[in-house]
């Protein structure tokens, strides 16, 4: 038996707990889940069906856990280490069986608490505590990939550790039904909508970033693009879709932006529109992703988004030497293109669909994927089985 420790406020819990079963085809009889900061079914954000949920209550039962052999938990920070750290000085668990699936935030967090202290810290800004270094200096086991995570983990914590070298590209609806019927039915009519709407969609960034990496990093090259590639358009609408940025200072800065971009694409004789995203529930969030032609990655993290972009088809731009485009380079055969200091995200990327009809292009990156899919699916259903057999 296996158990899984989690928080009924994160996200990634749910899609842990689905694709467990439905997606890497793990046992359900064999895993428990203990939400320790819910007390009941009402306080879940998601209706998980039937699985073996425990609760807040449960958390310190002895009997929960006499037939276990691993504990595993999704991140480790300031909210749920004083949780294990309890369980584990009330002998409920062990070191050894502890497994933590860790995540790009973390890691970045210690990595850079590492490098300005020399060794890891208390840092309230980080969501590190004492309990969070404590379970850091004695666990051995992480759910990652090695490069770039598990290799910087290492380094960070001075020790060879076991990491269980996955890539998890999940379900994002939670069922599969909705998958279908997405894949079969709407991303079908969305293509057919683009096609008539006569327009290159590009999305800078799969989640809400700092106004002044889009300024410093793509902002020099779409003013380029416009004043001297924008042929390559081939009278097609130039759409530029990002998240709104967050504080009334920035607003000067994002308006005067805007208002240069329109009076180069009025002097060019460029079809430009600006597109502000804000928070959206996730299937209008994925349906969105399916609409673009073009992702512009951000450096780190927003994996999942820019792996459900390239299921649509969108082709995946990321900086070169970038943590993401690290990732990015253990799927064999998924498309994306890198940009640095002399080749620019923008022009780059839209003269490679310059050459091709747009919706083809887009038709052909998702039967690549599809395949890459399927082949990423087999070496994690191998390691998950390792685990949880």
């Amino acid at each position: 038996m296996h158990l899984f420790i989690l928080s009924a406020k994160n996200m990634h819990s749910y899609t842990l707990v689905y694709n467990l079963v439905n997606t890497y085809g793990i046992d359900s009889t064999k895993l428990k889940f203990i939400f320790y900061d819910a007390q009941s079914e009402n306080d879940l954000e998601s209706n998980l069906g039937n699985f073996n949920i425990l609760f807040a209550d449960d958390l310190t039962n002895p009997d929960i856990y006499r037939d276990i052999q691993t504990v595993t938990i999704t991140s480790l920070h300031s909210f749920n280490a004083k949780v294990i750290y309890d369980l584990i000085h009330l002998k409920l668990i062990t070191y050894n069986q502890l497994i933590i699936r860790i995540t790009d935030d973390e890691v970045e967090r210690w990595h850079n608490l590492y490098q300005a202290n020399g060794r890891l810290t208390v840092d309230n800004k980080s969501l590190v505590d004492k309990y969070t270094l404590d379970i850091l200096a004695k666990v051995s086991k992480f759910i990652c990939l090695y490069d770039p995570w598990g290799r910087l983990l290492e380094e960070t914590l001075g020790r060879r550790l076991t990491i269980y070298n996955i890539n998890m590209i999940t379900n994002k609806y939670l069922n599969n039904n909705i998958q279908d019927c997405f894949k079969n039915e709407i991303s079908t009519s969305i293509l057919r909508q683009l096609q008539l709407q006569n327009t290159v969609r590009i999305l800078v960034f799969t989640k809400p970033k700092p106004f002044e990496l889009f300024q410093e990093g793509i902002l020099p090259d779409l003013k380029n693009f416009i004043l001297n590639n924008s042929e390559s358009l081939n009278s097609r609408t130039l759409e530029i879709a990002f998240f709104a940025p967050l504080g009334v200072r920035v607003i000067p800065k994002l308006f005067s932006t805007i208002l240069v971009l329109n009076m180069l694409a009025r002097y060019k004789k460029v079809r430009l529109k600006t597109t502000l995203l804000n928070d959206m529930p996730r299937e209008v969030y994925f349906s969105y992703l399916y609409s673009t032609h073009i992702i512009i990655a951000q450096d780190r993290g927003g994996l999942g988004g820019i792996y459900e972009a390239a299921v649509g088809g969108s082709l995946i731009v990321v900086k070169k030497d970038s943590l993401n485009s690290n990732v990015l380079s253990n799927l064999d055969g998924l498309k994306y293109i890198e940009y640095d200091n002399k080749v620019g995200p923008i022009s780059e990327s839209i003269q490679l669909l310059s050459d091709r009809r747009f919706e083809d292009l887009k038709k052909e990156l998702s039967e690549k994927m599809e395949v890459t899919l399927k082949e990423n699916l087999g070496k994690s259903n191998e390691t998950f089985s390792l685990i949880y057999s």
